[in-house]
């Protein structure tokens, strides 16, 4: 009977062949599904192990393709250990690990070794050392977050009180904000617990996007306003004729300073070159004072009641046509305990010594000093 029932059927003009079409499309579609669960079930491994174990698998899944194999293309969890950098990064990639499509990184934020104090650092407005380029990488990211750590990260050379993470997701999609400050949030708090650095949660929408960058065309060089730090002075305080030099007041000013530097002329009486003056003011205060001491060691080591005399040898002057004095001052000023350095650079010895007092005290009233000290004065 069963010989007979085969006969017929492979007898038949169109059922084997319709048979065995069905039969690999069954196979197929076995095999679709199952190689569907081992790459979901692959990519849910790669979700759980991605920055410890600490995003937001539903979160970073929304924003991941789901007919692609994902692969770690980077995994890094250094939390804990002496001076690390970074302390989580992670990365996830699809098509052979060529294309990376969600990026995440924690590091720490780490405040960059001071270059100098002194006026001319101040006014540069550029007395740290440039910080590494790693440093900055939040700048091209889609989300960051900047986290305090009160109890600070253990293992550096200097106190280290907060830490950034970052997180950009290459696919163009500019609806992922909201998973991707999930995911933020959650690595920073997972930090913050696994390090004991305290300080509050971290919630995903403490996270920002971060703004696109705008070339600063903007230029003070032809501005005809007092910057704030010199407004202090006026040209006249060092008598008739007297006017800045071209583009010649600047100022600057850092978390622990401020500077002012004026250039000025007075056309000479003879007809022939204009004569030249300069003034100088700086302030300091806080953690900067030891290092200023030992950068002006020289200087403050040098300061009598009156400045002495000035130096023979007139090279060894600022400038060979100059005369110019420092005064050094010290007390409770609007910023606290501070320092205060006050320069007059004239033609005239006696112009110099005639002025110096005068602008010392108007830069220290405008300082809002109490019980200030005049510590001394110098030639230079």
């Amino acid at each position: 009977m069963a010989g007979s029932v085969w006969a017929r059927f492979a007898r038949h003009r169109w059922l084997p062949q319709v048979t065995g079409t069905a039969l690999a499309v069954a196979l197929f579609a076995g095999f679709i599904l199952v190689w569907n669960e081992w790459r979901d079930d692959d990519n849910a491994e790669v979700l759980t192990s991605a920055c410890g174990g600490a995003l937001p698998a539903g979160a970073v899944r929304s924003v991941l393709p789901e007919n692609e194999w994902w692969q770690l293309t980077a995994d890094f969890d250094t939390i804990g250990r002496p001076g690390a950098r970074p302390l989580v990064s992670c990365a996830i990639g699809w098509d052979d690990e060529d294309h990376v499509g969600f990026e995440l990184t924690a590091v720490p934020v780490l405040d960059a070794p001071l270059k100098g104090v002194q006026l001319g650092d101040v006014l540069a407005g550029d007395p740290y050392e440039d910080a590494p380029e790693w440093a900055a990488d939040h700048e091209e990211a889609d989300t960051q977050v900047l986290v305090p750590c009160p109890e600070g990260l253990p293992g550096y050379p200097r106190p280290v009180t907060g830490f950034r993470v970052h997180a950009s997701l290459h696919s163009g999609d500019d609806d992922a904000e909201g998973p991707l400050g999930e995911a933020v949030a959650a690595v920073a708090n997972r930090i913050r617990e696994k390090s004991g650095c305290g300080g509050p949660d971290v919630k995903p929408a403490d996270a920002e996007r971060v703004p696109e960058r705008e070339d600063d065309e903007s230029s003070d060089e032809d501005s005809d306003e007092v910057p704030a730090a010199c407004r202090w002075f006026r040209p006249s305080d060092l008598g008739k004729g007297w006017r800045p030099a071209g583009n010649g007041m600047s100022s600057g000013s850092v978390p622990w300073a401020r500077a002012c530097s004026v250039r000025l002329q007075q056309p000479d009486p003879a007809g022939e070159q204009d004569r030249s003056a300069a003034v100088t003011a700086a302030g300091w205060w806080g953690v900067v004072l030891p290092e200023l001491r030992i950068e002006y060691g020289a200087e403050l080591a040098a300061l009598t009641g009156d400045g002495g005399q000035p130096p023979k040898n007139p090279y060894s002057r600022v400038a060979a046509d100059s005369y110019t004095m420092a005064v050094w001052a010290e007390g409770i000023c609007a910023d606290g305990k501070a320092m205060h350095r006050l320069s007059v650079s004239t033609p005239s010895r006696e112009l110099t010594e005639s002025r110096l007092d005068k602008l010392l005290d108007n830069y220290l009233d405008s300082a809002g000093c109490k019980d200030a000290q005049v510590l001394g004065k110098v030639w230079l």
